[in-house]
């Protein structure tokens, strides 16, 4: 449907002969009654193309929304192209240099490559949810990681048993590095992702329950003989620091990082490691438990340590992918969550794992407060 949508599209824009652009709700025939979860997505700059009067277009927009009966809900997307309207044209007409001819300004509206965007909507949007695809941090002991035959974790454990206990059928399945999970949860190949932090980055694509798991400290590690005086975030101001690729740290941390902190990306801790250990990096931020474990396994805790306060402390929280037809759980998910969390089950789960790879747990009330980053 949505293809021979485009194909008249193409056509209707290259004639130019007839008023066909005045209004968007002639197109309405081509998605009304349409049996799939549909969030509108207006790709264009009003103010640049419609000049100011350009709003006028948004709310058309919802007006057609209205009219053709589509049902409007996140996550999957179809995105749709409001045509040009004879009012605005003119105005653009009115102003000096302005091009009058329709069929040019639609043109310039038009490129290949956004008419190609509108092809967003794809067999997973129309098809049910079949199974849920778990995946998560493969380096990232006792939460989740890969033990070389399978994913595990307090996360995965979790997760399975919330779909177990709702009988939704799942999958747990190793993608690779944490950076392509999340490429995976974006695209919808990747249904659930077990388990991260919520921040507004990872919202446009990831739809978070509401029950946090357990708080996940986030620290700073550093060579024992190259430390330094640590009480806060404006300490690393100035230092060669680094991360693994695809982590976030929230409580406004990120922001800081990106703003005032030089740091690098690897795949793997355990490579910021070895960096830290030649002395091509001064720190590393990884979480606690990740960390400690990594070195109480590899027996290299002589030769590093964790500083206090934490960087952060903020919970992790499971999300599932906007982009798959399983968000559709997310109550039922939440609320198994919820009961779940009022039973001990998910402080017991965690616990669990952290006593069997021997780590203790953090100290609390050991945060970084967050700073006003400095002046540049």
């Amino acid at each position: 449907m949505l293809v021979s949508f485009v194909s008249f599209l193409e056509k209707d824009v290259q004639t130019n002969e007839k008023e066909t652009h005045d209004h968007p709700f002639k197109y309405g025939k081509y998605f009304k009654g349409m049996e799939m979860q549909t969030a509108l997505v207006l790709i264009f700059k009003p103010k640049s193309f419609f000049g100011s009067d350009g709003w006028s277009a948004l709310y058309r927009c919802a007006d057609f929304v209205r009219v053709s009966g589509i049902a409007v809900a996140p996550p999957q997307v179809a995105v749709m192209l409001v045509l040009s309207h004879q009012k605005i044209q003119g105005k653009r007409a009115a102003r000096p240099g302005a091009v009058r001819h329709r069929g040019d300004s639609m043109k310039r509206f038009l490129p290949a490559g956004l008419l190609a965007t509108m092809v967003i909507a794809t067999a997973a949007q129309g098809a049910e949810c079949t199974k849920v695809v778990i995946s998560a941090d493969s380096d990232y002991a006792p939460l989740h990681w890969y033990d070389g035959k399978r994913l595990t974790g307090a996360s995965i454990e979790i997760a399975s048993r919330a779909l177990t206990a709702l009988e939704i059928p799942f999958e747990v399945r190793y993608v690779g590095p944490f950076h392509r999970v999340l490429k995976e949860a974006e695209s919808g190949e990747v249904a659930m992702v077990a388990s991260l932090k919520n921040t507004p980055e990872r919202q446009q694509y990831l739809a978070f329950t509401t029950v946090p798991l357990f708080s996940n400290p986030i620290a700073v590690f550093v060579a024992r003989d190259r430390s330094f005086s640590y009480s806060g975030w404006k300490d690393l101001v100035g230092k060669r620091g680094a991360i693994t690729m695809g982590n976030q740290f929230g409580g406004g941390f990120d922001e800081f990082l990106r703003d005032n902190l030089k740091v690098e990306q690897a795949q793997k801790a355990y490579m910021n490691f070895s960096k830290l250990d030649t002395g091509s990096i001064d720190f590393l931020i990884t979480g606690y438990y990740s960390g400690m474990i990594y070195l109480n396994q590899s027996r290299q805790a002589d030769r590093f340590m964790a500083l206090k306060p934490y960087v952060s402390a903020t919970d992790n929280f499971i999300a599932l992918s906007k982009a798959n037809p399983c968000v559709k759980y997310l109550p039922r998910i939440n609320a198994q969550l919820e009961s779940m969390q009022k039973r001990g089950e998910l402080q017991a789960i965690l616990e669990r794992y952290t006593s069997a790879l021997k780590i203790d747990p953090p100290a609390k009330g050991k945060t970084a407060d967050a700073v006003i980053p400095p002046a540049k």
